[in-house]
C-alpha cells in the first residue's frame, strides 16, 4: 500500500487535545486517523508504509524513530487507542 496523507480543513494541530487519535502499528507500516470528539467527525487520516517488512528485533526503534519524527503523533490526545498486528496475532487493548 502507498503510502497516504489527508487532513481536512477543519483540522487544528493546536486542539490535538480534544481528538482521539487510533493507530494501527505492523511490520509493514503504521495507520492512524485522528476523531473531532465534538463534532464526531474523522479530520485526519494517514498512512506510512515501510518499503519492506519490518523484523520484530528492529520494529520497537522503528516505532520510536516514527513517534518522533510524525509532528502529529507527538502531540497529547483525549484518548489513543492503539492495534498492534502480527502474523501470529492481533493485540487490541
Amino acid at each position: 500500500m502507498k503510502d497516504i496523507s489527508n487532513f481536512t480543513s477543519s483540522f487544528n494541530i493546536k486542539k490535538t487535545s480534544t481528538y482521539s487519535l487510533s493507530i494501527q502499528i505492523s511490520q509493514m507500516g503504521y495507520t492512524y486517523c485522528i476523531l473531532d470528539s465534538f463534532s464526531k467527525e474523522y479530520v485526519a487520516i494517514k498512512h506510512v508504509g515501510y518499503g519492506t517488512e519490518v523484523t520484530d528485533a528492529d520494529l520497537y526503534d522503528k516505532i520510536k524513530d516514527n513517534l518522533a519524527a510524525d509532528a502529529f503523533l507527538s502531540k497529547s490526545y483525549k484518548s489513543v487507542d492503539m492495534i498492534y498486528v502480527t502474523r501470529k496475532s492481533i493485540i487490541v487493548p
